[in-house]
């Protein structure tokens, strides 16, 4: 789609020349001699103020060109002349007719003639079938872009993503097994420790799974806050409250996002499709009343092509059909409820096919009475109360309105593709936007799935062990080997670099994110009881530092070097550079020993890690840190 659509290329290119006879005769092999008139520019005597003209009226390709731009300048001239006599004679009857029939014929005619001649052109035929070509193109290029849409879902259910999410579902799925289970086996005499020990516990278990979401930086996925276990008095109303809160925060936003996305293309096929359908049974019904349109013939109202060779020969394509003993009366479209509306009169019959079509009628039959009022004014009155120049220019608008209305279905035919073209041109346009989101969202979620299979999911695991295991132990032993768990992991979250390090892809490379996976699988391999692996997690702790971090083991004395070597990383430089806090700001520290917020003060960031020194704490993740929040007698929600 690199080069621009021939749809819009038609509904975009400029009718300075009107495809004048030069287009006319390349379309046609060059057979047809040039005129000798024309073109020829009216307003060349003009010079540089030319450039005041409308383009369209500059260069005169052809006699219906001349038609139209000589009925807009006499209708012009009668509005002028109609609003200068009001203004300086006043009116000449109680009932001022003779000013408002003027007004009212002007209004009718001139409209539409500067419509007109914005898209008339002396090669009518082939402007004709270049629009139907320009309607099929446009057809195809939409059900290509849906095609490839579907594709592109179908492929992105197989997709690492996909997994990763339904890897997120079976761990909340788990977490909410080992929180009813421990909410039914919990004791209510549980010490003061072995509460907060299990609420640090649950929260370091959200704090991982918060990174299940499609913007885990800005907008990660909170199932509850930390205030909110504070007013739960047991272990087993924290967990009892947290299982009902977790089995609400489904991770399906891959899955619902591509269901929403397949719904909303179903649609779009609908419509386009209904559209699309009705605008060929348009031209059809237009074929059947008025007869075969000359540039296509006959039209297949399954697909659009031409089945029938046009007939250009007299009396097949009229609006005005004679010898017809219909009964008398006015028929509406029944499926439009409006245009083309068929008029019997008898041995006559006029299809009137749009609202323009109507008032040019109108205006055409509005002519005799202001040239019936005037001549009664000559002859009532005096020549002098006859406005002989408003005689002229409605004599000469009749001319323009019998010319127009003469080849009105060919302009007409026109006028009703451009509007079809630019109503599927519309939908096209809508579909190719919505074709961009799709894939800026999967190239999105893409670019996070190392993040989530080595980073979220891993994490999740041990966990999941670590809750697996402790079950197993004696429930007189939970309260001090969940403190020793929190602290543990705590330990570990503090040597893994920042989310904010992993989502960019030039601070952590991708054999890093795989090593860490691969170091994480490592432990939380089964190795019998929960004290087992508890006592391997400080070594591996400080092996997933090293193996992630390039610095040595003084960070300031590293951090001193490359500052002087102007080698740390600057703001501006991605997310990775970006302060959330500086040295000095007033924060809160969510702690799993105690299992809620606790004050601190920001000491320095690592720009290495993206981890911040706090003056209770090093190495704290940005996600357990806020602003301090001003304490209040209300609780928040």
């Amino acid at each position: 789609m690199a080069d621009q659509p021939e749809a819009q290329k038609l509904l975009t290119q400029k009718p300075a020349d009107y495809g004048g006879a030069e287009g006319a005769d390349g379309a046609d092999g060059g057979q047809d001699e040039k005129s000798s008139v024309f073109p020829f520019e009216p307003f060349c005597f003009l010079g540089p103020l030319q450039a005041f003209i409308p383009g369209t009226w500059r260069k005169i390709v052809s006699v219906p060109h001349l038609v139209l731009l000589i009925g807009i300048l006499a209708c012009t001239a009668m509005l002028c002349n109609t609003l200068f006599s009001w203004s300086r004679f006043g009116c000449r009857t109680w009932s001022c007719q003779g000013r408002i029939m003027p007004l009212v014929f002007v209004t009718f005619c001139l409209l539409y003639f500067l419509s007109t001649i914005q898209q008339y052109d002396e090669a009518l035929q082939i402007k004709q079938k270049e629009l139907q070509k320009a309607k099929q193109q446009c057809e195809n290029q939409y059900k290509e872009t849906v095609v490839e849409m579907e594709g592109f879902l179908n492929r992105a259910m197989d997709s690492q993503v996909v997994l990763a999410e339904r890897n997120f579902e079976s761990q909340r799925r788990d977490f909410s097994r080992f929180l009813m289970r421990y909410a039914r086996d919990a004791s209510q005499e549980a010490t003061d420790n072995a509460l907060l020990a299990f609420r640090g516990l649950v929260l370091q278990w959200l704090l991982v799974f918060q990174e299940c979401s499609i913007d885990p930086l800005r907008k990660p996925l909170k199932v509850l806050e930390a205030e909110e276990l504070e007013q739960c008095n047991t272990v087993g109303d924290v967990a009892s409250y947290t299982d009902e809160r977790v089995k609400k925060a489904e991770v399906k936003f891959v899955t619902a996002q591509r269901e929403n996305d397949k719904k909303e293309l179903s649609l779009h096929r609908s419509v386009f499709k209904a559209i699309v359908t009705t605008q060929k049974a348009d031209l059809k019904k237009r074929q059947t009343l008025c007869g075969t349109v000359p540039s296509f013939g006959e039209i297949d109202i399954e697909d659009g092509v031409t089945r029938t060779p046009a007939d250009d020969g007299p009396g097949e394509y009229r609006w005005v059909q004679w010898g017809h003993s219909k009964p008398f009366g006015a028929r509406v479209d029944p499926e439009s409820g409006s245009y083309p509306v068929e008029l019997s009169l008898g041995c006559v019959t006029i299809l009137l096919l749009s609202a323009d079509h109507l008032r040019l009628i109108c205006g055409f039959f509005l002519a005799f009475p202001i040239m019936g009022f005037e001549l009664h004014q000559g002859i009532t009155h005096s020549h002098r109360s006859m406005n002989w120049l408003i005689l002229a220019q409605v004599v000469v608008c009749m001319v323009c309105i019998v010319f127009v209305l003469h080849q009105f279905l060919d302009m007409d035919i026109i006028a009703q593709l451009e509007g079809q073209l630019r109503e599927l041109e519309a939908k096209r346009q809508h579909v190719e936007e919505k074709r961009e989101k799709l894939v800026g969202f999967f190239d999105a979620v893409q670019r996070l799935a190392d993040v989530w299979t080595h980073r979220t999911v891993t994490r999740l695991e041990l966990q999941k062990h670590l809750q697996e295991k402790l079950r197993d132990a004696p429930q007189e032993e939970h309260g001090s080997l969940m403190g020793v768990m929190n602290e543990k992991v705590d330990t570990l979250e503090s040597s893994i670099p920042a989310l904010e390090q992993w989502a960019n892809g030039e601070s952590l490379s991708s054999e890093k994110k795989k090593l860490f996976g691969s170091l994480m699988a490592d432990l939380y391999q089964d190795r019998g009881d929960l004290q087992a692996t508890l006592d391997i997690m400080d070594k591996a702790s400080r092996k997933i530092k090293n193996a992630l971090s390039d610095q040595p083991t003084a960070p300031e004395e590293a951090l001193a070097e490359q500052a002087a070597a102007g080698e740390l990383p600057q703001k501006g430089d991605g997310p990775a550079a970006e302060d959330l806090y500086s040295p000095g700001d007033q924060v809160e520290y969510l702690s799993a020993s105690q299992g809620r917020w606790v004050p601190a003060t920001v000491r320095r960031r690592n720009p290495l890690t993206g981890l911040y020194d706090l003056d209770c704490k090093d190495d704290v993740p940005p996600e357990k840190i806020r602003v301090a929040v001003a304490k209040s007698g209300w609780f928040r929600w």
